[in-house]
């Protein structure tokens, strides 16, 4: 039980360093991470920079929008989709396009996801309220041995 809380401790001291890391991060900086983003783990830190790093700059937009639109549309994963989207203006041809790809891509992940990992993933790459959130939410529920009350 001791050696439980101590490593919850150090996974809550890491995951505030790594904020702070991405916080800091320049918009180029973040830019060329998502472009090189290999990994669900990846996108899941800059996930955690567009979110928690409060707005994201004019600067940064305008630089996203440069960025080719099969480029965008290149990213293989409901993660990979959310951080685009949250990161391009709201009536921009990237979002539209973001749209249309996101919820088969969702289900894609849900039905490829392995373990709680990789659902949790799933999870906050998917847009609020949608049909796959709720099915992620039983997957966990399923996995973690509780039953639906």
């Amino acid at each position: 039980m001791k050696e439980e809380s101590f490593s919850r401790e150090a996974l809550m001291n890491s995951q505030i360093r790594l904020v702070q890391d991405l916080q800091e991060m320049d918009d180029l900086t973040f830019i060329g991470h998502l472009e090189n983003a290999k990994n669900k783990e990846q996108l899941f830190e800059l996930y955690l920079r567009v979110i928690l790093g409060g707005k994201v700059s004019p600067e940064f937009v305008n630089r996203i929008e440069r960025i080719h639109l099969s480029r965008c549309l290149a990213a293989n994963s409901a993660l990979g989709l959310k951080i685009l989207y949250l990161c391009t203006p709201e009536d921009s041809d990237i979002r539209r396009a973001i749209r249309q790809k996101w919820i088969p891509q969702c289900w894609q992940d849900f039905e490829q996801a392995e373990g709680e990992r990789e659902a949790t993933y799933v999870y906050f790459g998917t847009p609020q309220g949608s049909e796959v959130r709720r099915a992620v939410i039983q997957k966990l529920e399923k996995i973690e041995g509780r039953s639906d009350g």
